[in-house]
């Protein structure tokens, strides 16, 4: 699959999995947690939670609220995946503006002694 893109799958009647791809490599997770972020920050009507893995992102919802929402689509289904299709999509074409929350994950190497 090209760099971003993905595939939506239906899990169940409250939840979606989008697959970036089959194998564990690190543009995937990176793929993975730039959106889960950005749909934390920019939720849609019904979100519940999500579970990221290496590959993959499942999405859960509250499929009352979301087939009540004015997102467009027949179903939740299809309301879930156009509105996590134009999320990827904004993604890729936004900037940074004051007051957006930055994640800067960093890693500390410490030396202990024992006594």
């Amino acid at each position: 699959m090209p760099d971003g893109a993905f595939k939506i799958y239906y899990l169940s009647e409250t939840a979606v999995t989008v697959e970036f791809g089959q194998q564990i490599a690190g543009n995937l997770l990176n793929a993975v947690n730039s959106l889960n972020n950005l749909l934390y920050g920019r939720p849609f009507p019904g979100f519940r939670t999500t579970v990221p893995a290496y590959a993959t992102l499942t999405v859960f919802y509250d499929p009352v609220l979301v087939i009540k929402s004015d997102l467009p689509g027949a179903d939740c289904f299809e309301k879930v995946s156009a509105y996590l299709t134009d999320l990827n999509r904004q993604k890729k074409t936004a900037k940074p503006v004051e007051g957006d929350i930055v994640t800067i994950r960093c890693v500390m190497e410490a030396t202990l002694a024992l006594i």
